[in-house]
């Protein structure tokens, strides 16, 4: 047991640090290399928890699953990269259940190391911030500050109203049902706030205003108020929605037009210099998300777009953020947080 519990910790150690490397130095992981981790973890898993650790079946799937959920939110909102997701999802398998992280008496918590994944992201986010600053590759006008401040409030607000409503419909429907502990209840209101950010169809008014009637005729009937006094949860979600905000708002970098290559994102203004070309090929206005990365053949038209009348020696891309050894260092944060406890 011990045995195929240390190997199951080498393989994701040797699978995070090819990840990080490949995803710095390349902007992919590979399919190939996620497909073998996660046959040797349902192997693994198969032994493990069918001979030595039935105990730790109900807590495996429930971690997993929980980190699964998340990982297709961050997905469909065009958060992370198909292969951040993977990589988030084969980690999960590999992880021993053994090591999972007691708090409060419950064992949902390897949602921690994807936490921890995101405020080591938080801190580089904000670090290069900083550098770019003082290196005066960012200019942080008086208008672009109130912009950001104003968008982080007006989106505070829209996910307070929409998790309020979740967690009285709960209330009405389900409390007498069944409990939700509180690990659940995190990691569900981190999905479901970055979710919330994330579309534009709940950010609208009309939807939101509905949200808000639903709350206050719940909060009527259940004789409450909703507004709690948990400073955890606001700070949870205060952090949750600074950092959509900042992932947001894209870093650019300009480069050589010789140097593009797919699997790149191009911002709006340098796709839009395209529409009066006549050069095939050539990508769509580009919505600086995931689902406007350049294939192949786009990058090889821009290339000869360079060469026309219209082309010029540079273009602006959106930076690649590598997610990967975030993800990678959070387990290793979770795993130490289990070493310490």
């Amino acid at each position: 047991m011990k045995i195929l519990e240390c190997l199951s910790l080498l393989v994701l150690i040797c699978l995070g640090v090819y990840a990080s490397v490949s995803d710095i130095q390349n902007g992919i992981i590979k399919n190939k290399v996620l497909a073998f981790a996660a046959l040797y973890a349902v192997l693994a898993d198969g032994i493990y928890y069918g001979l030595w650790g039935r105990e730790l079946v109900l807590q495996f799937l429930v971690n997993s699953a929980v980190v699964s959920a998340l990982a297709l939110v961050l997905f469909f909102t065009h958060s992370w990269a198909g292969g951040d997701c993977k990589l988030l999802f084969v980690f999960a398998l590999l992880y021993p259940a053994s090591k999972y992280v007691t708090y409060n008496g419950q064992t949902v918590t390897l949602i921690f190391a994807v936490f921890a994944a995101f405020l080591i992201g938080y801190v580089y986010l904000i670090a290069d911030y900083i550098f770019a600053a003082v290196h005066k590759r960012a200019h942080f006008s008086r208008n672009y500050i109130e912009m950001m401040l104003l968008s982080f409030i007006k989106t505070y607000i829209q996910v307070l109203i929409y998790l309020t409503s979740i967690h009285l419909l709960y209330m009405v429907l389900f409390s007498s049902k069944f409990e939700v502990n509180a690990m659940l209840w995190a990691a569900a209101d981190f999905c479901m706030a970055w979710f919330i950010s994330s579309s534009k169809q709940l950010r609208r008014r009309v939807v939101c205003c509905t949200a808000l009637a639903v709350d206050l005729v719940l909060s009527m009937y259940l004789h409450i108020v909703p507004i709690g006094t948990d400073v955890k949860r606001y700070l949870f979600l205060f952090t949750v929605i600074l950092l959509k905000i900042i992932l947001s708002e894209q870093n650019y970098q300009t480069i050589p037009t010789q140097q593009v290559r797919s699997g790149m994102i191009l911002s709006t203004a340098a796709s839009m210099q395209f529409l009066t070309s006549r050069v095939k090929g050539l990508p769509q206005i580009s919505t600086e998300d995931l689902r406007c990365r350049l294939t192949e053949g786009e990058a090889e038209s821009i290339k000869r777009w360079e060469h026309s009348a219209a082309g010029k020696p540079q273009i602006t891309i959106v930076r690649k953020i590598p997610f990967a050894i975030f993800i990678f260092l959070g387990f290793l944060a979770y795993f130490i947080l289990w070493m310490v406890i």
